[in-house]
């Protein structure tokens, strides 16, 4: 089925290739396919129908969708943005979408709500929006149960896959709370909360780093962030941001800059998740930041993910998880997983984290499991002698080098070893044969 959908997709697509750009197509074919799901919706049914045959007759859209936007406020611009660029067209191409759907079996809501999944997956893969990968939202939706919670939010939410992925394993639906800078991923965020039939939310359009005048902070249970990895800020910060308690961010590199926000946002008791890159773990000039809020016992676990997760990128995906209140066998030190093998194919454009490697990093995560070369548990002060750094790999794979030493004996003690012995190829041949002993070059022992 999910091919049938995106054979229907590429032939509306290709109906108006040409007159409009790519955003612009496929924001048009979500527009007509959230119409024909609104139809199948009570509280929208009658509105929708109306636009219906507003498409199929010509009628004056813009005009309809205004009464419906008017109507439920809730998609207070949605489709005016959707739709918006066929405004002033004959409506030729509307009609035609809106017929080769329902040509193609998208009659039920059921239908209708996988089709426009499907259209927004493609329309973001198209436009090279940096969706956060499938196998990290549901990876993320599980490092916390949210059964209990009141509230969580998403900054640089794109088009809420976080929440999507937290709503659909659960039929608790705490208030969520999202901004994101992007306005057409904002709209077509809000317009997956309707689809989706999520009740209890805010969605605002706006930049991360531009703070409301409050004298409080709103604060959540949870708060999630996949920043883009080019992520800037053009305005200055202010050195009494409260913000930046633990210093200030360098505008070209900001993502200690969203890890400040998320702390800034989590209640006492709150966690937090901030997807980044190694360098966020390792960049010597942020080196103070890192060890102040690492001293406050504010990083709970760090988990390094395979390289190439994220479309047309090869670089490596890190997860932090901060927690204001941990568990008391986490007091004291931060957990460190190395994931970073545990990837397939999922195109040729990139790879995915395995089912397997998902399961072993929740495991180790929620049951506090350690396991030689893929966790460990490790004191703050002894990050110390690390300069604080958090890379995982760092970390684990030094207990491991130090584990194979111990089981090693220093080669002197069984073999006279002279340096600078100069020997011919045929010297060399004349002295093995028939020997007791062999000369060895570094170059053949390189494999151990």
């Amino acid at each position: 089925m999910e091919q049938k959908r995106e054979v229907l997709i590429n032939s509306c697509f290709d109906l108006l290739r040409g007159v409009f750009s790519h955003q612009q197509i496929f924001n048009i074919i979500l527009g007509v396919a959230a119409i024909k799901w609104m139809e199948q919706t009570e509280r929208y049914s009658q509105s929708a129908h109306m636009l219906s045959s507003m498409i199929l007759n010509k009628g004056h859209l813009e005009d309809g969708v205004k009464r419906h936007e008017d109507e439920y406020p809730e998609f207070d611009g949605i489709i005016t943005s959707l739709l918006g660029r066929t405004f002033e067209t004959s409506g030729e191409q509307l009609k035609d979408i809106y017929w080769r759907m329902d040509s193609e079996g998208a009659r039920t809501k059921e239908d209708l709500q996988k089709l426009i999944k499907r259209i927004v997956g493609l329309g973001q893969r198209e436009n090279h929006s940096g969706q956060t990968p499938k196998s990290i939202t549901k990876l993320v939706a599980n490092l916390q149960n949210l059964t209990s919670e009141d509230s969580f939010a998403d900054f640089c939410a794109g088009v809420s896959s976080f929440a999507l992925a937290i709503f659909n394993q659960s039929s608790h639906q705490p208030y969520y709370y999202a901004e994101e800078i992007n306005a057409n991923s904002h709209i077509i965020s809000r317009l997956l909360m309707i689809v989706n039939e999520i009740e209890n939310y805010e969605i605002v359009n706006k930049d991360i780093f531009i703070w409301d005048k409050v004298d409080k902070p709103r604060l959540f249970d949870f708060v999630v962030s996949d920043p883009p990895r080019n992520l800037k800020y053009h305005g200055k910060f202010k050195e009494n941001d409260p913000v930046f308690r633990y210093g200030l961010p360098r505008q070209s590199s900001m993502e200690w800059a969203v890890v400040q926000k998320v702390l800034y946002h989590m209640k006492s008791s709150g966690k937090g998740v901030v997807i980044g890159s190694k360098g966020m773990l390792v960049r010597s000039y942020e080196d103070e930041i890192r060890a102040a809020i690492v001293k406050d016992d504010l990083i709970e676990c760090v988990i390094t993910l395979p390289e190439n997760l994220y479309e047309n990128t090869g670089i490596g995906t890190e997860v932090m998880i901060l927690n204001r209140n941990k568990p008391a066998e986490r007091k004291g030190g931060i957990l460190f997983i190395n994931a970073q093998d545990y990837r397939e194919r999922l195109n040729s454009n990139q790879h995915t984290l395995t089912d397997e490697g998902t399961k072993k990093i929740l495991e180790a995560y929620h049951h506090n499991l350690i396991e030689e070369v893929f966790s460990k548990f490790v004191p703050i002060e002894e990050m110390a002698k690390y300069d604080y750094r958090l890379n995982p790999v760092e970390y684990i794979e030094f207990e491991s080098l130090i584990n194979q030493f111990d089981r090693t004996i220093p080669l002197g003690d069984i073999a006279e070893i002279t340096r600078g012995v100069n020997v011919t190829k045929k010297e060399l041949e004349s002295l093995e044969k028939d020997g007791e002993y062999y000369y060895l070059n570094i170059r053949n022992i390189d494999d151990g």
